[in-house]
């Protein structure tokens, strides 16, 4: 079986705000980001729009 999408680099993890997780709600299994964090990836979003 062929791993589809592997070679595709779909963005920095720099920008990824849940790699910079403040806390994990044990209930609903969600990482919750720093605002920094979120932040970070807003920029990131607004400056690559097409």
């Amino acid at each position: 079986m062929k791993d589809v999408g592997k070679e595709k680099n779909l963005g920095s993890n720099k920008t990824e705000a849940v790699l910079d997780a403040e806390r994990y709600e044990e209930g609903t299994h969600v990482h919750i980001p720093h605002e920094e964090a979120i932040n970070d990836a807003k920029d990131w979003v607004d400056e690559n729009e097409k």
